[in-house]
């Protein structure tokens, strides 16, 4: 974590900027391990250079705990001795980390090489967002999983933000360590760690309809974008009533199957991409099968999946107070500037 990434942090409890406390530092530039304490009470663990802020942070991470107990504060002691918090979104965290482990290192994720991901982000944005554009931007990646949307953007020349709930981060950070203008940090969209009207440009695909509340979700998204300045989503567009009866009776299975278990069943179906169209194209015909299995696992594994409408989602836009809203090709994928 470089410094200057707490001039965008805030505490998600009270909105209150952090102090920082430093316990390892990499060449006076990048802190290794520390904490982030609120005037509010809420303190949070720096980790392996990245800020986790998350409410059960500590109970996670008691190597660091063990590593640093003399310099925690005693009501951090106390709770890990008497834990009360519960993971949250346990399932639907697990079940990405669980992929992101699994296929994130390959050199297509969903069928896409890093070339290819480039072409999607643009396919995903305003006509306007362009690479001489995006220059020296301060851009968020919501949602930022595997981490080479965050790669990219930090090879364009933006200052970069990727955030993730999971275990992303860390490989978001490795492929990333060539780059010195990319920050890294592990939160949660609907407790938001950054302050207000933070960010030149918002790009948050396919992430938000993997929340307990994605119109909700949405709203946090909208109070960290600058007014004049873009936001870009793409969620689920919503089916026919056959199609998303039969999802969700297979899904209320899926979800509860061990995660390896799923893992080597979702190798079965996939033929079918070949006549089931994918969101991403993928099939068989341009990618592996194990490229396949992966889009399948991604769609079958999480708890949490909603599916709208673009009548839906413009009318987020509108209520949030965006203008020159612009629909994108790929339903549901939508753009708009805040005033």
């Amino acid at each position: 974590m470089k410094k200057r990434l707490m001039d965008f942090l805030c505490c998600p409890n009270c909105g209150n900027k952090f102090e920082l406390e430093i316990f390892q530092i990499k060449d006076e530039v990048e802190i290794e391990e520390g904490l982030l304490k609120c005037n509010c009470s809420e303190i949070f663990p720096i980790i392996k250079s990245i800020p986790r802020i998350l409410p059960d942070a500590f109970e996670t991470n008691l190597a660091f705990c063990e590593k640093h107990k003399s310099n925690l504060p005693k009501s951090i002691i106390l709770r890990l001795k008497n834990p009360q918090f519960k993971k949250l979104y346990k399932q639907t965290q697990s079940r990405f980390e669980f992929q992101w482990k699994q296929f994130a290192y390959q050199k297509r994720i969903f069928g896409k090489t890093k070339e290819d991901a480039m072409n999607s982000f643009f396919k995903f944005s305003p006509s306007n967002i362009t690479k001489e554009s995006l220059s020296k931007k301060l851009v968020l990646d919501a949602g930022c999983g595997h981490g080479v949307y965050v790669e990219n953007l930090g090879e364009l020349g933006c200052e970069v933000i990727g955030l993730d709930i999971g275990v992303g981060v860390d490989i978001t950070l490795e492929r990333c360590r060539h780059l010195n203008n990319i920050h890294v940090v592990q939160g949660n969209i609907l407790s938001s760690p950054f302050i207000h009207e933070a960010f030149d440009y918002i790009w948050c695909n396919g992430v938000i309809h993997h929340t307990p509340d994605t119109r909700q979700a949405f709203s946090c998204l909208s109070k960290l974008i600058k007014k004049g300045c873009y936001l870009s989503i793409w969620v689920y567009p919503k089916g026919s009533w056959m199609w998303e009866i039969s999802q969700k009776f297979i899904r209320s299975i899926t979800t509860r199957l061990p995660e390896k278990l799923l893992y080597y069943l979702c190798f079965i179906p996939v033929p079918l991409l070949s006549v089931v169209k994918t969101y991403s194209g993928t099939s068989l015909k341009n990618s592996s099968w194990r490229e396949c299995a992966q889009v399948v696992y991604d769609w079958y594994s999480p708890e949490y999946q909603s599916h709208h409408t673009i009548d839906e989602v413009k009318d987020w836009f509108e209520k949030e107070g965006f203008e020159d809203i612009e629909i994108f090709s790929v339903p549901v994928g939508m753009a708009g500037k805040k005033i």
